[in-house]
């Protein structure tokens, strides 16, 4: 997650995309890889729950919570920011999460698992399911930033 924004947020910034590493962030935002086997692979494992994360993943998990009546509670120490999305970030002063976080248009999956499954390396767990609303990243609610189609 992040590439697209950190590519974007090059792109927009009209900065020098002078290394293999910025130009990787870059072809994010240009040519996004969406996981297309993940979907399957997920429904097979049971994930009850399921999204393409393009509008943000905040956004979008707030989907998921409003639909669902739960709680998302996400562990930002879980999120791997990629060198690229790193090296944009620093580039241009940003913290690389809040794209992580909000950008969109990676096209990655998330999805909710019961628990015990046990997920292939291609799935990360960056959070869990509780009783409650919202989605809360630190222990609280900062909102369901990203795009919003509506707003």
């Amino acid at each position: 997650l992040g590439y697209s924004a950190a590519g974007w947020a090059l792109l927009e910034a009209g900065a020098p995309v002078a290394s293999a590493v910025l130009e990787e962030a870059v072809a994010g935002h240009l040519r996004p890889s969406p996981p297309y086997a993940e979907g399957p692979r997920a429904a097979e494992l049971g994930a009850t729950a399921m999204l393409d994360v393009s509008d943000g993943l905040l956004q979008d998990l707030g989907h998921v919570a409003k639909a669902s009546g739960v709680r998302i509670e996400l562990d930002p120490q879980a999120f791997a920011v990629g060198e690229p999305v790193a090296a944009a970030a620093k580039e241009l002063g940003v913290d690389p999460l809040e794209w992580v976080l909000t950008g969109g248009e990676d096209h990655a999956l998330a999805a909710v698992f019961p628990r015990g499954v046990r997920l292939p390396a291609s799935w990360q767990v960056v959070g869990r399911v509780v009783a409650g609303d919202g989605v809360l990243v630190y222990g609280r609610e900062i909102g369901q930033r990203g795009w919003d189609h509506f707003g």
